[in-house]
């Protein structure tokens, strides 16, 4: 290692941290191994070169940096609408499946609705099959502790 200011030789260990230096009365008796292994230290071979970077595979893995400086990355949620959309179109037997369950639940919910129509109208059934139901008793909204965080459940599905 040489210094910068005037250029000398430095000695240093193997890692490259300088050897201390030797002050009369302070440090102690001056043994013959530090010049001997300062002269290695300085007589060393350099270091070879690593290998040139030819790998075509490695390279395209590398992740592209070029242009991204300021940019503002996605947040969790636009992450996971992105999955769910790459799932969809992945997976259309899935959505399929999915839609054919929501159409059934809909047909469900439109025959219950015809029949409460048909009850109300129909003047021969009792004032208790006509009776408004019972009040629900008003209960607190849970409030979020954890703002955004508390919108993924355990697996980290994004429920908005």
């Amino acid at each position: 290692v040489c210094d910068r200011l005037t250029g000398d030789k430095i000695a240093c260990t193997a890692k490259g941290k300088p050897l201390p230096k030797f002050k009369p009365g302070v440090s102690g008796v001056v043994k013959a191994q530090v010049p001997s292994s300062a002269s290695a230290v300085a007589n060393d071979p350099p270091s070879p070169r690593p290998p040139p970077f030819d790998d075509d595979e490695a390279r395209s893995r590398r992740t592209q940096t070029k242009g991204r400086f300021g940019i503002i990355p996605p947040t969790e949620a636009e992450l996971c609408m992105r999955k769910r959309g790459r799932l969809r179109l992945m997976y259309p037997e899935r959505e399929a499946l999915a839609e054919a369950r929501d159409q059934a639940f809909r047909a469900k919910v439109e025959e219950s609705h015809r029949n409460m129509r048909a009850a109300d109208t129909n003047p021969g059934l009792s004032a208790a099959a006509r009776a408004p139901p019972k009040p629900q008793r008003k209960t607190k909204a849970l409030k979020s502790l954890g703002g955004d965080r508390s919108r993924f459940t355990a697996n980290m599905i994004y429920r908005p």
